[in-house]
Formats: structure tokens, sequence, C-alpha cells
């Protein structure tokens, strides 16, 4: 039974469902799922490779550097300083023997760019460094 006079000064009150537990969940779950989500994302740049007829493949345990048409360097989805190349390579591949190193340059892009990437990956160690090539479809 509800007294008047304990309503009138606010101490009856109907108890309800405490919504600070469950808005506390929802936001670990969000942060939870933001953080463990990974995005795949497509190539940062386009670039379009020279081409070779002798061209192979020789990507697979390999860091990929690329050279846009305007200078820029990256790795993956990384945007590199040419200074932090060596850094980069360094710490990307501290356990194995080998680094070997592939550079995606545009056809386009500078040759004193490219020559300065060269030279810091060798500078960082890279036993093999090979530059990417797109195989002709049709040889006339």
């Amino acid at each position: 039974m509800i007294r008047i006079k304990d309503s009138l000064r606010g101490r009856c009150h109907e108890e309800g469902i405490n919504m600070t537990p469950l808005i506390d969940i929802v936001f670990l779950l969000l942060v939870f799922f933001m953080v463990t989500t990974s995005f795949n994302k497509n190539a940062v740049i386009d670039v379009q490779p020279p081409v070779a007829i002798t061209a192979q493949d020789r990507r697979q345990d390999a860091i990929l550097l690329t050279v846009s048409r305007d200078g820029r360097i990256f790795s993956g989805e990384q945007m590199l300083d040419i200074r932090s190349i060596r850094g980069h390579i360094a710490t990307r591949d501290a356990g194995y023997d080998e680094k070997n190193v592939v550079i995606v340059a545009d056809r386009k892009a500078d040759t004193g760019v490219v020559v300065e990437v060269i030279d810091q990956c060798k500078l960082a160690g890279a036993t093999g460094i090979g530059i990417a090539a797109g195989r002709p479809e049709t040889i006339r």
C-alpha cells in the first residue's frame, strides 16, 4: 500500500529496469568488434608496371614496396618516406636470414626515386631486390 505522505516527499518510486549495465555491455561489444575487425582494402594506388617478356612471379615471402607515378612510396596501405624504408625492412623480416624486396613501380615513375628505394633496401640488408613487371598479353 502506498502512503500518501511518502509519495509526496518523493520516497516512494516505482522500480524499473536499470539500463546502465546494458549500455556498458553494448559499448564494450562495440569497442571489441571495432578493434578486432580487419578492413580488407584494395591497393591504395593504381600502378601500371612496365611490361617484360621474361617476367616471372617471385612475390612469395617478399616485402612489396610500391612507387607511384608521382613518387609516393607505399608498403601495403602504409605510406613511407624514403628515409623510413630502411627501418621498415629491418623490422619487417627481423627473424629471417633472407630479406627479399619486390619494387612495384609505375612505368612513368621517376627513375631517381626507384634508384633511391633500391639503395635504401640494400642498406637495410635486403638480399634479393626485384622490380615488378607485367607480362604482355600477346607478343607481336
